[in-house]
């Protein structure tokens, strides 16, 4: 079976969000998410389907949206209601199409539920912390919350290019789940 990836975009304190909304817009973030989502499998809750452009489903990209409203459908995704019905789904998508590859991209719940699952997580750093916030990532750099966790890339830092965000800079870090039998 395909390995699961989160990608998420952090501040200081792990922060994600802020009432259902990101907190850091910058181009070369969403750039990047582009890049490696294009073509691929996105999983995300129905609340953050709220913050993408016109409520809808990212174009290019096969959607797989979580929600406990089980009378919801969505034109351009699937939607699920259980775990159970997820991983039928992605046993599907697999023998479907083979090369792609799947990204959970939030928010807050989708990537608690998905935590014990992952095996890599595609983390945007921003150096700064966020005024206000109230939705968090696993802090993957604290060794009591995140044990097997490693960082294993870290890119050269960049500079934030959005006006609102003058003096902040960002990289781009991989982290891998060490495995029991890797250990």
């Amino acid at each position: 079976m395909k390995s699961l990836t989160a990608i998420v975009s952090v501040d200081d304190d792990w922060a994600i969000g802020f009432d259902n909304k990101l907190l850091f817009h910058e181009s070369k973030d969403l750039a990047h998410f582009r890049a490696l989502t294009t073509g691929n499998v996105i999983i995300y809750g129905s609340k953050t389907l709220q913050t993408f452009p016109n409520k809808k489903p990212l174009p290019m990209r096969t959607n797989i949206i979580f929600s406990h409203d089980k009378d919801f459908k969505i034109d351009g995704a699937i939607v699920v209601h259980s775990m159970e019905k997820f991983w039928d789904v992605k046993r599907r998508l697999e023998m479907q199409e083979p090369e792609r590859e799947f990204f959970v991209v939030g928010g807050e719940s989708i990537y608690n539920l998905f935590m014990p699952f992952l095996d890599e997580c595609i983390v945007t750093r921003f150096f700064t912390r966020a005024n206000h916030k109230n939705r968090y990532f696993l802090n993957l750099e604290n060794p009591q919350d995140a044990p097997d966790w490693k960082m294993i890339y870290a890119s050269e830092l960049k500079p934030c290019t959005a006006p609102e965000l003058e003096g902040i800079d960002f990289d781009f870090a991989i982290y891998k789940k060490e495995r029991e039998e890797e250990k």
